[in-house]
C-alpha cells in the first residue's frame, strides 16, 4: 500500500501543470513588459512572474481585467 501511495505522489509531482496560457503567449509578454522603460533594471524572474500571473488571470472571455494587472505588477514590482 505505501508503494503504491508513492508511486501515486511521483507521478503527480511530474505531471506538466496546466497553464491557461502558451508558452509563447509568455514569451510574447516578457518581450513586450522589457520594451517598457519603466521595467528597466527588474529582474527577469520578476518579469516573468508578472506576465505567468497576469496570463493566468485572464477571465472566461479571454481578457485580463486592469485590477488583475495592477495586483501582479504590485506583487512582483513592488
Amino acid at each position: 500500500m505505501r508503494l503504491l501511495t508513492i508511486f501515486t505522489l511521483i507521478l503527480f509531482s511530474l505531471s506538466p501543470q496546466n497553464l491557461s496560457y502558451t508558452q509563447s503567449q509568455l514569451n510574447e509578454c516578457v518581450l513586450g513588459v522589457r520594451q517598457s522603460p519603466i521595467i528597466l533594471g527588474v529582474p527577469e524572474t520578476s518579469i516573468e512572474n508578472f506576465c505567468k500571473c497576469a496570463l493566468s488571470s485572464k477571465s472566461s472571455k479571454g481578457l485580463i481585467d486592469s485590477s488583475s494587472i495592477n495586483e501582479c505588477a504590485s506583487e512582483n514590482f513592488g
